[in-house]
């Protein structure tokens, strides 16, 4: 299920993952990147707040989904900040990063242990 955080604005997606991510999710997530779309933002920044993820609870359905959008719509991504608890989380969006990160193209993903979570903030709120 996913939360969206009251940070959301502006250019900003800013969502909390609890429990598992399911198709539902993946539509609603979608949903808000187009609306951010619409409104004239021309790179949306997210920020994705997963330290209560259950993988077990997870539809890896609903992820490939939401890969294959986000690869779709690559252009009108900005920063996005994974927040987490994880080494493995750390190194999946390190590997994310150096093969779809372009600093010419002002796209960028970067990982933040949650006790970092404002810095991740900052980071999406950047232009």
């Amino acid at each position: 299920m996913i939360n969206i955080l009251e940070e959301t604005k502006n250019h900003v997606i800013a969502i909390e993952i609890i429990g598992g991510y399911n198709n539902d999710d993946e539509k609603s997530l979608e949903i808000l990147f187009e609306e951010k779309l619409d409104l004239g933002y021309e790179k949306v920044n997210i920020l994705v707040k997963l330290d209560q993820l259950d993988l077990l609870k997870t539809s890896w359905k609903a992820a490939w989904h939401d890969g294959m959008y986000a690869l779709k719509h690559i252009k009108y991504c900005g920063k996005i900040a994974i927040v987490g608890h994880s080494r493995l989380e750390a190194f999946g969006v390190k590997m994310d990063n150096a093969i779809f990160g372009s600093k010419k193209k002002g796209r960028a993903e970067k990982y933040f242990d949650i006790k970092n979570i404002e810095d991740a903030f900052d980071f999406v709120n950047e232009k």
